[in-house]
């Protein structure tokens, strides 16, 4: 077997295949040579081993992001340089020809602009053709940044960049300064997870929120986020606030403004939660955007992964009555405000009753009811819309029902003064004079200057005539003082003319 001397290196470094090891050491245990050369190579990898260790990825990171101005400036000159070459380079004898052409002619007029261009073009050569020339404020510029690498935030290029020449690595997360008053070791645990960063106390920054560090303390500072679960944040175009920042429970409340999120694959139990005024979005690991720009919506675009949303109610919790919706990867949904949502309602609603759809009537209205809550802003007006559509559709008991909540609760005025009016009139539908008549009374008695005064006289004095009644008697006489020269009021009175 001829000596390895070419694998002594990969054997010294333990790359060589274990089969193929053991053959090249039983040669070195006989050859003297190659026992030599191969303690040799051992020293040699000891003293290397060092500089071959893996360069920490977030060091990598602020290298190159402090190297890159000088590549650029460098890539650009390079660039220059080759485009005047490409120019003068081979062009320069027909240049000098054209300068000095064989025309024969004599004289400083027609010497004179010959040299000045000959010159011109020797300076244009010596500069672009010649080395390179660094100035010195450049030459000591990289150094300089270089040292300051630490303290540089580092993020993934934003999607509308320009792409140069030299990028970091995309894998990289960006990191932050230490504020002055923290020490760096606690802040680069934090970064890199290995501490558990308490909840901070809700703040509110335009800009770049950054994590909250053991201190409950939180940095602005141009860059992306990066929070305690890993999750990278892009806030330039929100005002928001940032609720909890834990390893595995991380929340944020978008005031206004666009945030872009991309979340690692959360442990098991663990989620991230962006809250607006409109929608609850929770992730376990995906990339989305969620945008809250108009006052009538939010939008969730999403990247990668699935996203749950939620529509949300007032108090940025999920909103009962409406469905939880999943956005898949290369979708964007529009998750509409409690107000906007309840307005389509009403204006569905209405749509379907004077299209004669009572059934998608009925739909749209127990919608409402169940969104809008016993405290909505329209509340009672739907309650009576229902009530007609179940009138309408046969439902009497139940349409009763809802005209007496109404009657009975604290709505507007006009809402139970309303609901006891349709109240009487379904009674007389469904000839039940008793308790119609008994529905008056109680309108007179609680609304003695209402909307429907007139007619529940009138309704009164019909049900009663040539009934000798007190009640009837005080009815048709409020009658003829109040509306007597009305029409309907004087025909109903000359008809039932007390006995």
């Amino acid at each position: 077997m001829t000596c390895p001397t070419a694998e002594l290196f990969e054997l010294a470094d333990g790359r060589m295949a274990v089969a193929r090891a053991q053959g090249v050491r039983a040669h070195v245990r006989a050859c003297a040579a190659c026992q030599e050369q191969l303690r040799a190579a051992e020293a040699i990898v000891g003293q290397t081993a060092a500089l071959r260790q893996p360069v920490d990825a977030d060091m990598e990171a602020r290298l190159w992001q402090a190297l890159v101005p000088e590549v650029e400036l460098a890539g650009a000159r390079a660039r220059k340089r080759a485009a005047w070459r490409e120019l003068l380079g081979r062009r320069a004898v027909e240049m000098l020809e054209l300068a000095w052409p064989r025309d024969g002619e004599h004289g400083w007029r027609v010497w004179m602009p010959r040299v000045i261009w000959t010159g011109v073009l020797a300076a244009i050569l010596l500069t672009v053709l010649g080395p390179d020339v660094v100035p010195e404020e450049s030459a000591t510029a990289a150094p300089a940044l270089a040292s300051d690498a630490p303290n540089l935030a580092v993020g993934e290029p934003h999607e509308d960049a320009v792409r140069t020449a030299v990028s970091p690595p995309r894998s990289v997360f960006p990191t932050t300064a230490p504020a002055p008053s923290e020490p760096a070791s606690m802040v680069s645990d934090a970064l890199n997870g290995n501490t558990e960063v308490p909840a901070a106390a809700p703040r509110h920054v335009r800009g770049w929120h950054h994590l909250a560090s053991a201190t409950n303390s939180a940095t602005a500072t141009p860059g992306q986020a990066l929070l305690a679960c890993g999750a990278i944040v892009d806030l330039t175009e929100a005002n928001a606030t940032l609720v909890h920042n834990l390893s595995a429970d991380a929340e944020i409340e978008l005031d206004d403004g666009r945030v872009v999120v991309r979340v690692p694959k959360l442990p098991p139990g663990g989620r991230l939660v962006v809250r607006t005024a409109d929608a609850v979005v929770q992730v376990k690991g995906t990339a989305f955007a969620v945008d809250k720009r108009n006052k009538d919506w939010t939008t969730v675009e999403v990247f990668e992964g699935v996203v749950q949303v939620d529509a949300a109610g007032h108090g940025r919790e999920p909103q009962a009555g409406r469905e939880t919706i999943f956005v898949h990867a290369g979708e964007t949904r529009r998750i509409e405000s409690v107000d906007a949502y309840l307005r389509r309602q009403i204006a569905e609603l209405d749509d379907a009753v004077a299209a004669g759809r009572l059934e998608v009537g009925h739909e749209k209205a127990q919608r409402y009811l169940m969104v809008a809550g016993a405290d909505g802003p329209d509340v009672d007006d739907v309650q009576l819309r229902l009530g007609g559509i179940l009138s309408r559709t046969g439902h009497l008991a139940e349409a009763a029902r809802l005209y007496r909540t109404v009657a009975d609760g604290d709505g507007p005025v006009y809402a139970r003064q309303n609901a006891l009016a349709v109240l009487a009139v379904l009674h007389r539908d469904a000839d039940r004079a008793d308790a119609e008549r008994a529905t008056w009374d109680e309108y007179l008695v609680r609304f003695p200057d209402g909307l429907y005064v007139r007619e529940a006289l009138v309704r009164q004095v019909e049900l009663g005539c040539g009934r000798a009644d007190g009640a009837v008697e005080q009815a048709r006489r409020t009658l003829a003082s109040r509306f007597g020269q009305e029409p309907t009021a004087a025909a109903v009175l000359d008809r039932c003319r007390s006995r």
